[in-house]
């Protein structure tokens, strides 16, 4: 694939091998070698091979995957741990890191926070009713306001801001516009919040900010676990619905120009890799037994 690559003018083949994978060389030209390549996959026994080559690619799709999330603090995913297995290995290098961090910061409650606290809340009571409104005042009364009197340790803050985390997202998941805009505020509050901490953390801003980022990317393999079985990997385009849902721009403005996290890497993949994976060897086999 690397030798035919370099006289191939196709860039999402091209980026895909500068992130450690390797298509079939159907997959790798597309078109008619394609077609033929599947075409052939369904023969006994020369299939097998080529079905193995086509799901080695996807288990490199997602093991690049992986790594962009762990890229940000310097690690890289496990090869031998894959499926939600190898997602959940992810969450545990992001919070290992994050734990390691935690006790050599403090976050100390300043005016830009007060202000964005301040903000958040008054965009949102402008379209939500009364109910919704009082509901958001009591989030913020018993999760956040006891803990802006005085200086906030890593360990407390990471409770705080866990608890902002989950209520952002079960307001956010609701049925009912209010209470969705409910949890919109909840998480600017909570992005205010963990703002605030890189801001009056400046020698430990740059770790932060790539703890941050691995667990955004995270977030987009984790919204894949609700569509593939627990043993198995997402395919490309399962990716990208991830990456769509995880896009909070307005109007998942970023998703439809192309610039959402990750979605370079999905759209290479349903472009160059397809969306389907079959197992390798089974058909022939039973082609071959006369099955």
């Amino acid at each position: 694939v690397g030798g035919a690559l370099k006289g191939l003018d196709r860039p999402d083949a091209k980026m895909l091998l500068k992130e450690g994978i390797s298509p079939t060389v159907g997959q790798t030209f597309g078109g008619l070698p394609n077609q033929l390549e599947e075409t052939v996959g369904t023969v006994a026994v020369l299939g097998s091979a080529i079905a193995a080559g086509r799901k080695r690619a996807n288990e490199q799709f997602n093991q690049a995957a992986r790594n962009r999330a762990l890229k940000p603090i310097g690690e890289t995913a496990d090869k031998k741990i894959t499926g939600s297995a190898g997602i959940d290995d992810v969450s545990n290098k992001l919070s290992l890191a994050y734990d390691n961090l935690l006790p050599k910061v403090t976050l100390t409650p300043d005016a830009q926070l007060l202000d964005d606290i301040i903000k958040a809340v008054a965009e949102a009571k402008k379209t939500i009713g009364p109910d919704a409104a009082k509901s958001l005042d009591k989030i913020l009364e018993n999760q956040l306001m006891p803990h802006l009197g005085a200086p906030i340790g890593g360990v407390k803050f990471k409770a705080v801001e866990e608890a902002l985390g989950k209520l952002g997202e079960n307001f956010g998941g609701s049925n009912f516009p209010d209470q969705r805009i409910v949890g919109d505020a909840v998480s600017k509050v909570r992005k205010a919040f963990k703002n605030a901490l890189a801001r009056t953390n400046p020698n430990h801003a740059s770790r932060l900010d790539s703890i941050d980022e691995g667990f955004a990317n995270y977030a987009r393999l984790r919204a894949t676990q609700k569509a593939v079985k627990s043993g198995e990997d997402p395919t490309p385009s399962q990716l990208a619905t991830g990456v769509r849902s995880e896009d909070k721009s307005v109007g998942q403005g970023a998703s439809a120009t192309g610039t959402a996290l990750m979605q370079d890497l999905s759209s290479a993949g349903m472009r160059v890799l397809g969306d389907k994976v079959r197992s390798s060897g089974t058909m022939e086999r039973g082609a071959v037994l006369g099955v």
